[in-house]
């Protein structure tokens, strides 16, 4: 009788004690929690070290490459959200220099801008943010190097919105943005082959000539004034040879990496535009 009159008070004990023990903030063994365990997330690739809120001191880490992942993302000119600390915004597909972390912001150089950024907003993997194409390969509107490059350019053609292939165009503006070629365009649209040199006419820092120049933008106006297009050079030969890269030269979308001879270029009787 006594034995069991002390299991019902052990039982009876151990009930009260987890229940004041979980009204008190603890989990006891017999509770499960379905409170959900927020992680940081930071951005693919990039190796870090994880500091606490208390840690006053920044992580040095190996100086390299990231690119921006979101459509846009915010300089800082210290690691906090304060009150007018924004120095400047940087795009998709922006390249930068990172320099160390500090919780979970990520200090940054960007040409001559220095300053902190969302670490989540940054990846090392290129080819997260930047197409990459495949000769004679066809690039319509779904497919993702199409988006890749239009998320670039900001769609300032409007190629995804019409949902139409990558056209020629877009991929000029794309190769010539990558390299930072920025062109103070006139309003004048549309910018089809052919029209290019007639719009960007008198234009200071533009140079034309009907000879080949790597790094030079080949445009084709086409015989017939509508079937052109365009080519940036990737190089050009002793014996005036030239490699070229272009989008839709025979078939809409199509990439196209070339090497024509001097004889070939000169029957579509191009002109070759350089920025200075």
């Amino acid at each position: 009788m006594l034995q069991v009159l002390w299991e019902v008070l052990k039982d009876l004990w151990s009930f009260v004690f987890h229940r004041k023990r979980d009204e008190a903030g603890y989990v006891g063994t017999a509770t499960t929690s379905t409170e959900k365990k927020y992680e940081p997330v930071f951005s693919p690739n990039i190796e870090r070290k994880v500091l606490s809120e208390d840690d006053k001191k920044y992580t040095p880490t190996q100086e390299h490459e990231a690119f921006v992942l979101s459509e846009k993302s915010i300089i800082f000119s210290e690691p906090s959200l304060l009150f007018d600390t924004k120095v400047w915004e940087l795009s998709y597909g922006d390249k930068l220099c990172v320099l160390r972390f500090h919780g979970s912001f990520a200090q940054i150089c960007f040409g001559h801008t220095n300053g902190w950024v969302k670490a989540d907003s940054l990846t090392q993997d290129p080819t997260l943010v930047l197409p990459e194409f495949r000769p004679t390969y066809v690039y319509d509107a779904n497919n993702d190097q199409t988006a890749k490059l239009r998320e670039y350019i900001k769609d300032v053609a409007l190629g995804g919105e019409l949902k139409i292939p990558l056209q020629t165009t877009e991929f000029i503006l794309y190769t010539l943005a990558s390299l930072r070629v920025n062109i103070p365009w006139p309003e004048k649209r549309p910018r089809t082959p052919g029209s290019w040199k007639s719009i960007l006419r008198g234009v200071p820092g533009i140079i034309m000539t009907l000879e080949p120049k790597t790094g030079s933008i080949l445009e084709y106006a086409g015989d017939d004034g509508v079937n052109g297009f365009l080519a940036y050079v990737v190089a050009v030969h002793p014996d005036l040879s030239i490699t070229i890269k272009s989008i839709g030269r025979l078939k809409e979308g199509e990439y196209r990496e070339e090497d024509f001879t001097q004889s070939q270029w000169k029957e579509w009787r191009p002109v070759f535009i350089s920025f200075s």
